[in-house]
């Protein structure tokens, strides 16, 4: 299942022409976590699609057999939904809906999360929505593990065991703090980017830990 993209087909438009005949528009909508995009697409796009998918990825996969909105709306999401998702990691799939490949997010993550150890600056900067995520998330858990770490060291009986408790909540401190950096300069970009369309929000949670030190002040350290 693909919890991070809900997908919906809201309207439809027709579209006539002096050379060809009237065709309909389906206008998908995708709600990512950090913006809104509005596709649109013929119904031959969809027969396209599906061909496409039967062909990369294999299986049983049911047609798209109603040209309404609401039969293909059931097809996308029942793609979106499945618990298989050889289907969704295949190009036709992420093509057709414009999504960003699941290569380019892992290249950004992995510049991001480089450039905690070797410091800002030192690589590439987050520039896809899902990388951002990953990464909000990463931070998340350094900030647990800083929190674990100060409580091990003020219950420690010993001066080396409060040492190392408190060696290990800076570190995770430290990297906490890059994080921060780059989660902040990826948002930026993510909102100058002529990509993003139609508005983005984060969740409070991510907004929050985004913007700066108050978070890593709030462990004590």
């Amino acid at each position: 299942m693909s919890p991070n993209l809900e997908i919906s087909i809201p309207t439809t438009s027709t579209t006539t022409s002096h050379t060809s005949k009237p065709y309909t528009i389906y206008n998908i909508t995708l709600r990512l976590p950090l913006r809104t995009l509005t596709l649109q697409k013929r119904y031959s796009d969809f027969t396209t699609l599906h061909t496409s998918l039967t062909s990369q990825a294999g299986g049983t996969l049911p047609p798209p057999h109603s040209p309404k909105n609401p039969g293909l709306e059931a097809y996308l999401n029942a793609i979106n939904e499945s618990d298989d998702g050889r289907w969704r990691d295949t190009s036709a799939w992420r093509i057709f809906l414009n999504l960003p490949s699941s290569n380019s997010s892992k290249s950004s993550l992995t510049s991001a999360l480089h450039s905690t150890v070797n410091g800002p600056g030192s690589n590439a900067p987050i520039t896809d929505p899902v990388a951002w995520l990953d990464l909000h998330r990463e931070l998340k858990s350094q900030l647990h593990d800083a929190r674990l770490s100060l409580t091990r060291r003020d219950q420690a009986s010993t001066a080396q065991a409060q040492h190392e408790a408190s060696v290990q909540a800076k570190k995770c401190l430290v990297r906490a703090g890059t994080m921060m950096s780059s989660l902040a300069t990826g948002l930026q970009n993510l909102g100058s980017s002529s990509s993003i369309r139609g508005g983005a929000s984060l969740g409070e949670g991510g907004a929050k830990e985004a913007k700066g030190p108050a978070v890593l002040r709030e462990t004590g350290a």
